[in-house]
């Protein structure tokens, strides 16, 4: 009962319960803090949305470096192949050329054997009479002159040259100089009188 008296008493006031200038406070404070609200709310939307643009920019640059570190990995491998190539080459050229080393090395041995024999020959056909030269092509290992005409064995495979006929010890030089290799040359053969010969060897 007591309950019920104390709303009816309540209910029966005139006077509101609350105060109209609190209540028009507190509206303009709501308002406010919901304008404030809002443009929070629009700021954090723009901020989103340029992290999302900026993410996306992000992941492009990303890919494309992705790309690049794949194409560089790929010109890196093709260079190592062609490293390796080049160092085989360099190894075969460093053979061929110490091959072309040793044959140069027999080519001038050679050269100096053939100029030696050459001199040999000058000093023993260019003797008056053909006598000395015959006694002196005696001397030559791959000269007989006891077997006449005969060709003898020769290291060189040459056959020995006539003492009395100037003719074919001219050949015999020609064919000579003709085995000698570009570095050595004979700019003149001259026929003297009798079975003198000389030759005027040319080195460059």
């Amino acid at each position: 009962m007591l309950a019920g008296s104390l709303v009816e008493e309540f209910e029966l006031e005139d006077e509101p319960w609350y105060d109209p200038r609190d209540l028009q406070q507190d509206l303009q404070l709501a308002a406010e803090l919901g304008k404030t609200l809002l443009d929070r709310n629009t700021e954090l939307e723009e901020s989103l949305q340029q992290m999302c643009t900026t993410n996306q920019e992000q992941m492009q640059e990303i890919e494309y470096l992705s790309k690049q570190v794949e194409l560089l990995r790929q010109m890196n491998e093709q260079h190592a192949k062609v490293y390796e190539q080049l160092d085989a080459t360099a190894r075969d050229l460093e053979d061929t050329n110490q091959r072309l080393v040793a044959d140069s090395r027999a080519s001038q041995q050679r050269v100096l054997s053939l100029t030696e024999t050459i001199e040999c020959l000058q000093a023993n056909i260019a003797q008056p009479g053909g006598r000395g030269g015959q006694t002196g092509m005696s001397r030559l290992p791959f000269l007989n002159p006891e077997e006449g005409d005969r060709p003898a064995p020769s290291p060189l495979g040459w056959q020995s040259w006539p003492t009395r006929s100037p003719c074919r010890l001219r050949q015999r030089c020609d064919s000579l100089r003709k085995r000698l290799p570009a570095a050595f040359h004979t700019n003149s053969i001259d026929v003297l009188a009798g079975n003198t010969l000389v030759l005027s060897p040319t080195y460059f």
